[in-house]
């Protein structure tokens, strides 16, 4: 099993997400797509490192199923107070997404809005997808974009997730800047475990049933 498209391999999005996580992203998606098929969601696109990873996870199983990345990009200050993103990354990222989804056969959407918004929002709306009307109901989530406590709540206490999906949120340890508790966040909001925490990241099963 090649952990890594090649594409990703040879650009500079390999420094985007370290070869540790992507494994680490790969391996998750590969085993929810085998065992519950359900589409992907990933807010926080950025240079598209992690979106690589899920489209090849989406090809090596064949998984009747789709990516979707949620990334406002713009030339906006970060609670560091730096400005950072603009047109050139979502340029290239949007062009290299799509080539790299088109030659391997995957489908991928995205959607240039910020996370709270589009959740709040594609609850209401579902999606035609082969010729089936279908909410959206996640079964993997990587949640990698503001790594501000209210944003992080937002986005979890809005999700849709299919039994038995994955949360997986990064830099975790930016979550807890009023010292509220993430993994509480996480049960009292589904059935289910923490299956890893850390400073770097947080993961959590939603119960199969």
């Amino acid at each position: 099993m090649n952990p890594t498209p090649k594409m990703w391999g040879q650009s500079h999005y390999y420094g985007a997400c370290p070869p540790n996580m992507g494994i680490y992203l790969f391996d998750h998606a590969v085993k929810m797509l085998i065992e519950r098929p359900a589409p992907i969601l990933e807010v926080g696109t950025d240079y598209g490192g992690s979106a690589l990873l899920f489209l090849d996870a989406l090809a090596q199983t064949k998984a009747d199923t789709f990516l979707v990345t949620v990334d406002p990009w713009g030339f906006k200050p970060y609670p560091t107070g730096q400005p950072i993103y603009g047109d050139n990354r979502q340029e290239f990222a949007l062009s290299l997404l799509a080539a790299w989804a088109r030659s391997l056969h995957v489908r991928w959407h995205h959607f240039k809005m910020n996370s709270v918004d589009f959740l709040e929002h594609v609850q209401h709306l579902g999606c035609w997808y082969n010729g089936k009307h279908m909410p959206y109901e996640w079964g993997m989530v990587f949640l990698d974009g503001e790594h501000i406590w209210d944003t992080v709540r937002k986005e979890v206490e809005t999700l849709n997730m299919a039994p038995g999906g994955h949360i997986i949120i990064d830099n975790a340890m930016h979550t807890q800047l009023d010292g509220s508790d993430l993994p509480t966040l996480l049960h009292q909001n589904y059935k289910g475990e923490m299956f890893h925490y850390n400073d770097n990241d947080a993961a959590f099963t939603v119960n199969p049933t």
